[in-house]
């Protein structure tokens, strides 16, 4: 009985190179300096989770479509069949089994080294498929951040006009199609040294050395002299960038936490700051734990409820006293530890957005009193002690 494995090879890495590059920005996007030996022991775990019972490999995410991955699904019958716009072999199913079936997507395929050798993956070829599946990601990058898709998908979070996701993967796969002579240049450099070349070309297309604009018209790509890209066509990273890109599908419209920091502009910078960002959150959670400690934690509570007494009940429904309340809190919260009503009240006037402000209005039914409440001084503040 053989011991290879039947399924796509070409694919087979795709995929493999597709948890990697995820494992790869996890740990990045953290702002974590980690390098050598270390790197190559965080990229295993967060792949494989051999170690981290808490957390579910992104090996076995991907066959099993969960979390960032179930884009990549259709569910047919009960059973989950990969899309052909991320395969790109027209005419084939690849089928989802979790069980390890000979020609499916499953952790054999996941884990081996390829399709004779089941062997597993070392940590170093994890890593260096994530750093391939980057560079190339940082190539695609670069071309579509001159299309009118780009363009028009930042400004308005739609795609131009009569066009489509299933148009922009397209569009991906032909440009980088058309620049595969450049690919293969790429391919013999390290990450850091292609990554020079692509922001050297980007730099120099800004500046207007050279700067042209991807012209993805249908009229652009009738040129028979031209190749014509096959059907089966894709590059390394391919899936990553057109998951977890500039652009996402459908079902990744408006979820920021899937982007891909890894494809941000300025990448080392992007990086660095948002470390110093995931600092900052940090250490307000904490102030905010301090401040929900402290021991006027009972008189703000008290100075609340008289001025929801004061201000608020005056038949009005518990959901309006509820919204108000909630956003006296709010206020209330980012006050310092020493009680200063006049700073709660500053808080509280400018945080409320003019359509809050108009909807309570239009809840109480009297626009005049909500407003003279709004701008009004507070008023004196009784002992709550």
């Amino acid at each position: 009985m053989t011991d290879n494995i039947k399924f796509h090879g070409p694919l087979m890495k795709e995929l493999q190179r597709c948890a990697a590059f995820r494992a790869y920005e996890h740990i990045m996007s953290s702002g974590t300096t980690v390098g050598g030996s270390d790197l190559e022991e965080a990229h295993l775990n967060l792949y494989f989770s051999d170690v981290d019972e808490d957390h579910v490999g992104f090996a076995e995410q991907l066959v099993k479509g969960t979390g960032m991955f179930n884009a990549l699904y259709n569910e047919i019958n009960g059973e989950l069949v990969m899309k052909e716009l991320y395969h790109c072999l027209p005419g084939k199913k690849n089928y989802s089994n979790a069980s390890n079936t000979q020609g499916a997507i499953n952790m054999a395929v996941m884990s081996s080294k390829n399709l004779s050798n089941r062997v597993k993956l070392k940590k170093r070829v994890i890593v260096t498929m994530a750093k391939e599946t980057l560079k190339f990601g940082k190539k695609a990058l670069a071309i579509v951040k001159r299309s009118d898709y780009y363009r028009t998908y930042m400004a308005t979070s739609s795609f131009p006009s009569g066009k489509n996701y299933e148009d922009y993967c397209h569009f991906v796969r032909e440009e980088m199609f058309k620049a595969r002579e450049d690919l293969a240049k790429l391919d013999k450099l390290n990450p850091e040294e292609a990554e020079r070349v692509i922001n050297r070309e980007a730099e120099a297309e800004t500046e207007g050395e050279g700067a042209y604009d991807v012209d993805d018209s249908a009229e652009a790509h009738i040129n028979e002299e031209e190749e014509k890209m096959p059907n089966n066509f894709t590059f390394k990273g391919y899936i990553a960038f057109v998951l977890w890109g500039p652009i996402p599908p459908p079902e990744y419209a408006g979820n920021d936490d899937f982007m891909a920091t890894a494809y941000a502009a300025k990448y080392r910078k992007t990086l660095k700051a948002d470390g110093r960002a995931a600092a900052r959150v940090s250490e307000e959670r904490e102030a905010a734990k301090e401040r929900s400690q402290d021991p006027m934690k009972s008189q703000r509570l008290g100075v609340l409820a008289y001025l929801t007494y004061n201000y608020m009940s005056r038949g009005m429904s518990p959901v309006l006293l509820g919204q108000l309340s909630s956003l006296f809190l709010n206020a209330m919260s980012k006050c310092s530890t020493s009680l200063d009503l006049n700073c709660c009240m500053d808080i509280f006037r400018t945080t409320i957005s003019p359509f809050e402000c108009d909807t309570l209005s239009t809840m109480l039914g009297t626009t005049s009193w909500f407003c003279s409440f709004i701008m009004s001084p507070p008023i004196p503040i009784p002992d709550v002690s």
